[in-house]
This record gives structure tokens, C-alpha cells and sequence, in this order.
């Protein structure tokens, strides 16, 4: 299954951002990565907000069952985040892009003791808001690697729970 390895790569981001059921989590960056870590999050029982400058990809979104998704084009993605997870903010992020408006703008999406999975890859080194690491005290974790999840990535395809036909 050749989807099975970008399946085990989104698995273990929204794990390495320790998702809960009937939490918030955006995802930035509506590639195959943060599709399916969107799917993902759907399968936990968590509430994915998909950010994605490109329409194409959020109505792909919509068709998995993504039912909050938002251009960072068309408006303050902060107030509607805001608007969707009542006042709270989304209480993990998974950073799919690498694109650095994207990785800077986790840190105002998350909510107060949220967590950041950062998965995109930057061109360079971006300038971070450290005070507000502190302020909200995050939790930001690295993730790249996908230890022993195949057999339950492969589970997940095999159902049916996690659509990978359209992407």
C-alpha cells in the first residue's frame, strides 16, 4: 500500500501532539500529509480545522470529512479558529506545510498549554515569538519518523476509516 508510509508519517505527528478525542486540531498545510492526519484525527473523535491558501485542497478536505476549513486568504484565520473552538483556541497544531507564515502562525492558533507537532520541512530558519512559548506554555515537539505504525496505518486503509484513494 503505497500510502501506508505518509499515513505512518501524519499518525505520528497528531500522536507526537498527544490529540485527544473532543479536541480542536488544526492542521497547516492541506497536502497529502496534513489530509491525512486530518483523517487521522477524525478517527480519535478529534475535531480537525484544516488552513489552506488553496481552495482546491479544502474542498478535497471537505470531501474526507474535514468540516472546518480555512483560507488564510479570505480573513483572520485567528477569529475564526476562535469562533469554531469557542474562545479556546485549537489545543494542538499540526504544522504540515514548512511554509514560514504557516510554522509562525501555530503559535497564535494553539491554544493556552497546546501543543505544536511540527512536520513541514522550511527553507530557512524562521523568527519565532519565544515569549508567547512561555506566555501560553506550549509544548512544540519535532516530528518526522513513524516507529510500529504500519500494521494499525494498514488496519486504517483496510477498513475504509481513512481515505487515501483521493489523494
Amino acid at each position: 500500500v503505497p500510502m501506508a508510509e505518509p499515513l505512518v508519517i501524519a499518525m505520528h505527528a497528531v500522536q507526537q501532539a498527544e490529540v485527544k478525542t473532543g479536541e480542536h486540531m488544526a492542521v497547516t498545510g492541506a497536502g497529502q500529509i496534513g489530509l491525512l492526519a486530518a483523517q487521522y484525527a477524525l478517527t480519535l473523535g478529534a475535531v480537525p480545522i484544516v488552513v489552506d491558501p488553496v481552495e482546491e485542497r479544502l474542498a478535497l478536505a471537505r470531501t474526507l470529512g474535514v468540516t472546518h476549513t480555512l483560507n488564510p486568504m479570505s480573513g483572520d484565520i485567528n477569529d475564526a479558529i476562535r469562533s469554531i473552538t469557542g474562545g479556546r483556541m485549537a489545543e494542538a497544531v499540526i504544522e504540515c506545510s514548512g511554509a514560514a507564515p504557516a510554522i509562525r502562525a501555530a503559535v497564535d492558533y494553539v491554544s493556552y498549554a497546546g501543543r505544536i507537532a511540527l512536520v513541514g520541512w522550511p527553507k530557512s530558519d524562521i523568527p519565532m515569538p519565544t515569549a508567547l512559548f512561555t506566555k501560553k506554555e506550549l509544548t512544540i515537539r519535532g516530528s518526522r519518523n513513524s516507529v510500529g505504525q504500519f500494521p494499525e496505518s494498514l488496519r486504517l486503509i483496510a477498513d475504509g476509516r481513512i481515505n487515501v484513494e483521493a489523494l
